[in-house]
């Protein structure tokens, strides 16, 4: 069809996550979280991506839709007007592409999920 499906599975080999990728531009259209038993209960919409800067496309809205434990649902649509690049410090590079230290951490535990 006219996306691809990257999919997500658990240690027990369940999906966990697709998310639907626009094989014409590859920006991603869809995210999805699934339960154990393999229904949808959260769900991202993201659309009218604008490119920005060299090739950088960022989506301009975004729609987030999940179920409670009742089965009711919840959205929040998030309408981005005003995206922009800027500049990092070294500093913030240093705090967002960086593995922290473990300085005072008696327990380093890899997490799967």
């Amino acid at each position: 069809g006219a996306s691809d499906i990257l999919e997500k599975f658990s240690a027990g080999g369940k999906i966990v996550k697709r998310i639907h990728i626009n094989t014409c531009d590859y920006t991603a259209k869809t995210v999805e979280y699934l339960d154990s038993s393999g229904k949808v209960i959260a769900l991202i919409e993201l659309e009218d991506y604008k490119i920005i800067a060299d090739k950088l496309a960022v989506p301009h809205k975004i729609m987030v839709v999940r179920s409670n434990a009742d089965g009711v649902f919840i959205s929040a649509a998030l309408k981005l007007n005003k995206i922009q690049l800027t500049e990092l410090s070294e500093q913030q590079r240093q705090a967002f592409f960086n593995k922290p230290k473990l300085d005072g951490f008696e327990k380093v535990r890899k997490i799967t999920q």
